[in-house]
């Protein structure tokens, strides 16, 4: 699959040691809403207010410490309705870990918001439950799990000994969990995991088990289904879990997961389907919660190449405007990613007859351009980026001269052979002539020639 150049610019963040937590707030006091209102570019709301809500929830062991995080915990997220006097009518999941939207979704139905949030319909986040049970240095270090350990004891280390990947003590706790309650959900679905990581047949055993008792439980059922060397199985089991009632972020990711794999399966008919079905839900999302549809810009660029390359030109509109509307609401949007897609709305414009919204698209570029066009490298460990040769070429084949536009591309690749970025343009070129097999082999080179600055970079 293609990287944009979005995607690219967040490895370089990374490697530059920035780290940046998309709607992190910081601490408020226990029980005290903290709000904020998301805004699109032009300083409108499109989305309901979001509060950062500290309250502890409470939740039964095995349900709590179900393992799920790795390094990185994201909240619960849930679009909350309150009446006039603070209380809540409908408390909707959004995005979490499923086996604690519902029961944390009932104990927000009984809060009284303050007078401020009466009336009001709002996005609510709660932290993680078990973000409060992550670390524990004299437990994790002085722990070790026995049949007369505490039943706590063993849920905590069972999940701290997975999170530090320590599968074999994990292992021994949650089986003695299993002794005392044999119907633990907790250390079913911890040993299942253990099981894949393995690569055990035990998985599924322990899976259908967890799911036969809570089928709500989409992480288990979605586990079940990915095998990587039956990819029909996992395109039918994906399905099968879209048929069902989901939270709105949840069904977006299984419906990019669906179209990855019918892309990787060369079903590109059914992958256009599946992209129009993620524009419905990738737009509702945005309308809910802009942050979590945001987080899929990479994905929507391509898929809007991928409708460009089969004629649904409406659909490609669709993908751009989302990747668009997500920039409004990042200040670390690459505007090279920005220019990628302003050039794949214009086509697509001028293709369903809105010439002159595209003629504004490329004035507005014709010279821009020029100014995102990289310097030099001057040393073995630094990445290049698009030139005037690339750059330039794609305006030409998006608003100008087709076939210069090509040429220019085509010079920049004899020019610079060991650069991605020549093959990215072409990518996009050949997507946006429906050239769809020297598409995905312009991709494969481009993304084989970051593997190797990859390598390079690791021996500086």
């Amino acid at each position: 699959m293609l990287i944009p150049r979005a995607a690219k610019a967040s490895v370089l963040v990374w490697i530059g040691l920035i780290i940046v937590d998309c709607g992190c707030l910081g601490l408020v006091q226990a029980d005290r809403p903290r709000t904020y209102v998301p805004e699109t570019s032009s300083g409108q709301n499109t989305a309901p207010e979001i509060v950062e809500w500290t309250r502890h929830f409470t939740l039964p062991d095995d349900i709590l410490f179900a393992r799920h995080q790795t390094w990185k915990i994201d909240a619960l997220i849930f679009l909350v309705s309150a009446d006039a006097t603070g209380k809540v009518r409908e408390a909707r999941p959004i995005a979490g870990f499923s086996l604690y939207l519902n029961p944390i979704a009932s104990q927000i139905k009984q809060i009284a918001f303050p007078a401020r949030l009466a009336g009001k319909t709002f996005v609510l986040r709660v932290p993680d439950p078990l973000q409060r049970f992550k670390t524990d240095a004299q437990l994790y270090h002085a722990g070790r799990c026995a049949p007369d350990s505490e039943l706590r004891k063993l849920y905590q280390l069972g999940a701290m000994f997975w999170r530090s990947q320590d599968n074999d003590a994990a292992s021994i706790c949650y089986k003695f969990i299993l002794e005392r309650n044999p119907a633990s959900v907790a250390a079913r679905w911890g040993l299942a995991t253990i099981c894949v990581a393995q690569k055990d047949r035990c998985a599924d055993e322990y899976l259908e088990s967890v799911i036969a008792s809570n089928p709500e439980f989409t992480e288990a059922r979605e586990r079940l289904i990915a095998k990587p060397t039956d990819p029909e199985r996992f395109v039918e089991g994906l399905r099968e879990l879209l048929s069902a009632s989901l939270p709105p972020a949840t069904r977006l990711k299984y419906l990019t997961d669906l179209a990855f794999w019918l892309n990787k399966m060369n079903r590109i008919d059914e992958e256009v389907e599946t992209i129009d079905q993620w524009n419905a839900a990738a737009d509702k999302l945005m309308e809910i919660y802009p942050l979590a549809a945001s987080r899929y810009t990479t994905e929507a660029m391509h898929f809007g190449l991928v409708e460009e390359s089969t004629g649904h030109n409406e659909g490609a509109i669709d993908s751009y405007r989302l990747v668009l509307t997500s920039a409004a609401h990042d200040s670390l949007f690459p505007l090279n990613a920005r220019y990628d897609t302003e050039m794949g709305m214009a086509r697509a414009l001028r293709r369903t007859g809105h010439g002159a919204e595209a003629a504004d698209v490329c004035k507005r570029w014709q010279k821009k351009w020029r100014k995102l066009a990289s310097h030099p490298v001057h040393h073995p460990w630094e990445l290049r980026e698009a030139g005037p040769d690339e750059l330039g070429g794609e305006w030409e084949f998006s608003c100008g001269d087709q076939e210069k536009g090509l040429a220019l591309i085509q010079k920049a690749a004899k020019e610079y052979p060991d650069s991605n970025e020549p093959y990215t343009a072409l990518a996009h070129y050949y997507y946006s002539t429906g050239q769809v097999s020297k598409a995905r082999d312009a991709e494969a080179t481009a993304s084989r020639m970051l593997d190797e600055w990859g390598k390079k970079l690791g021996e500086f």
